[in-house]
């Protein structure tokens, strides 16, 4: 778990790294300079993680091929996760997530996944399990959200953005990001979170909007013999 959690947080430093070298590397004029073509093969010496590969590639096209060279096997096995991570996650496309009655099928609502906005590699993908409780619906997201719906018509009533920084008890840097194992659990105006999927400030977040809608008066949102369920969205083409 923690070499995982030590890959996720790499991918993100790179990420923020090559913003930063893109204002003086200038990548755009560089890759005009080369006057690149579709089907050229083109080498990539010193490759590192990718920063040059990653934007040969969608030039050069299927046809064509990048060739990265590094001495280093840990950049180029990072490079090989990032082009899998560009080709596969689709930032727009993911399964969203739908409402049926249990006596007849019979679909009440359907939300669409909102879509990734800039953040890259990211999919919207919902393929964590729900938690339902009265009047609204929790479900995680690849893409860092965890989002209440509303049970009557599927609207996002609660959003919480957990691909961010957390402070930790031992100080050690704590990083949110996406969710894709089991969905939150709920008791009464409190909850807990299931192991290693997100940290306090985002349940407090949670418990603290449970607190508020538990003084609503209920009943006009909640949809009796409602079965609610969610489609994930991942694969090529997605």
């Amino acid at each position: 778990m923690y070499v995982l959690y030590s890959a996720i947080d790499t991918l993100r430093q790179l990420e923020e790294l090559e913003s930063e070298r893109d204002q003086w590397q200038r990548p755009g004029e560089v890759l005009q300079a080369l006057d690149l073509q579709p089907g050229n093969v083109v080498a990539d010496l010193g490759s590192g993680a990718g920063y040059f590969a990653l934007k040969l590639s969608p030039i050069v096209g299927k046809k064509g091929q990048v060739l990265a060279v590094d001495i280093r096997k840990l950049s180029l096995s990072f490079l090989w996760i990032r082009a899998l991570l560009n080709r596969k996650l689709n930032p727009n496309k993911g399964g969203g997530i739908f409402a049926f009655r249990v006596d007849n099928g019979e679909r009440m609502w359907q939300t669409p996944p909102p879509g990734c906005g800039d953040r890259r590699p990211c999919s919207p993908a919902q393929s964590a399990a729900i938690t339902a409780i009265p009047g609204a619906v929790f479900s995680g997201s690849a893409d860092g959200h965890l989002r209440a719906y509303s049970t009557s018509d599927g609207h996002i009533a609660w959003d919480f953005d957990t691909a961010r920084e957390f402070k930790t008890v031992n100080g050690v840097p704590g990083h949110g990001g996406a969710i894709d194992v089991a969905g939150p659990v709920v008791a009464g105006a409190c909850c807990s979170p299931s192991p290693a999927i997100l940290r306090g400030a985002a349940w407090a977040a949670m418990c603290c909007w449970l607190s508020e809608r538990s003084r609503i008066r209920r009943g006009s949102a909640t949809i009796e013999g409602a079965h609610v369920r969610h489609l994930s969205g991942y694969g090529p083409g997605d």
